[in-house]
């Protein structure tokens, strides 16, 4: 999983936010939903979970505000059985995941396990075509779909057998920003 674990020649700069998703919430307590404002007062509780370069250790202490905030991508009912996470931008590390999905495919930091179907070369130009499709979308309208299938090739732990996920990335909570 090293194809996307180093930054190598990465040209844009990535940054680590809940803001997008903070965002949403705004806009679904602005529309009168109840949950929303639920979520919004923990939220009020803390306010280390705001701003740009979160780290794990803030997460962790916040845990139960995050599993609110997350609640809007992972239902509570889902997240022993199904798997799923959500990852940095571009880069396969994930920084809230699911019971199954932690359990089956990530380490202790949320690195990925397993098997790529890609080399590191043909990986790079796939973040990078995926950055540069976000940049379409966010300043020119432009939709980009790069329909190229990423699979996860992992052992299951309790079976042995290798199990091949393709994955499926959602985009709504990440914000692309101009910074020059």
């Amino acid at each position: 999983m090293d194809v996307f674990a180093q930054p190598g020649d990465f040209p844009f700069q990535v940054e680590f936010s809940l803001e997008g998703l903070i965002a949403w919430w705004e806009q679904e307590a602005a529309a009168g939903r109840p949950p929303a404002a639920t979520v919004l007062d923990a939220l009020a509780g803390a306010p280390a979970l705001r701003g740009p370069r979160l780290d794990r250790a803030v997460l962790e202490r916040h845990r139960p505000v995050v599993d609110l905030l997350m609640s809007a991508v992972f239902p509570p009912v889902g997240r022993e059985r199904d798997l799923g996470g959500a990852l940095l931008p571009f880069m396969l590390q994930a920084w809230y995941a699911t019971a199954s999905l932690s359990r089956m495919m990530a380490d202790e930091v949320g690195w990925l396990r397993g098997r790529i179907n890609m080399d590191q070369a043909t990986g790079l130009r796939y973040r990078i075509l995926h950055a540069y499709g976000a940049i379409l979308r966010t300043f020119y309208g432009v939709t980009f779909d790069l329909d190229y299938p990423l699979v996860v090739t992992v052992d299951d732990p309790d079976s042995g057998r290798e199990r091949h996920f393709k994955t499926s990335f959602d985009g709504r909570f990440y914000r692309t920003e101009a910074v020059g």
